[in-house]
């Protein structure tokens, strides 16, 4: 019988696509670079909308905005429809299916309670310790807020990271940092160089989380 293969999906949230070494445009991306260098580079790949929520729909459900219903960001994804998508069909082939990260399938700021755990109003209705089913995915370990000007939202408005980012590394002090911009200034608003401590940052914990996933997989397959 042959053996499945694991399958790990990386994707960046606002990262143009020559922003990569490879491209030769000097930013320096090594490793990168090196998994590049180790498989397939796919230069023509264009994305199917400009927005990310709506790009991780298409992305998930193999659908175009047009059949998924994302448009763009602040419209839900049916769970139904992501269900039967990349984590559900992984997971009926017999694998384990994770999500680690941000999944921005769900819109977050909201009038309302969704009953979404990505909702700020609805997360305190998942304890700290859920780690799913989501959007076809068994085990999800999720964060809430991206790395942008915003404010703290003291946990249960919270998930995975923040939860851990209030436990180990001080909460909204240790949050606050993200937003102090150092020197030199870059004059964008969502790019800057940040005065948080790199170990507090949300792309390590994705990492230690993913390792983590991999060291203690089980006789499945992984899908992640």
């Amino acid at each position: 019988m042959t053996r499945k293969p694991n399958v790990i999906l990386i994707s960046t949230d606002q990262q143009r696509g020559d922003c990569i070494g490879a491209e030769g445009r000097g930013v320096r991306t090594p490793n990168l670079d090196r998994i590049g260098r180790a498989g397939v580079r796919f230069s023509r790949c264009i994305t199917p909308h400009p927005m990310c929520q709506a790009a991780r729909a298409s992305i998930l459900t193999g659908k175009l905005p047009y059949s998924h219903g994302v448009r763009d960001n602040g419209r839900d994804l049916d769970e139904a429809l992501a269900a039967a998508g990349l984590g559900g069909t992984f997971g009926k082939a017999g694998y384990a299916t994770h999500f680690i990260g941000k999944a921005h399938l769900s819109s977050q700021q909201t009038f309302a309670p969704t009953g979404r755990p990505e909702c700020y109003k609805s997360a305190g209705d998942f304890a700290p310790d859920w780690r799913g089913s989501y959007m076809g995915f068994d085990d999800v370990q999720l964060m809430l807020r991206p790395h942008h000007h915003t404010q703290w939202y003291a946990p249960p408005e919270a998930l995975h990271y923040e939860y851990w980012l209030d436990l180990h590394g001080g909460g909204q002090a240790r949050w606050d940092r993200a937003k102090d911009r150092l020197t030199p200034d870059t004059a964008h608003f969502q790019a800057w160089r940040s005065a948080l401590e790199a170990p507090w940052h949300s792309s390590p914990w994705i990492g230690d989380r993913a390792i983590e996933m991999i060291e203690n997989k089980d006789d499945r397959p992984l899908m992640a």
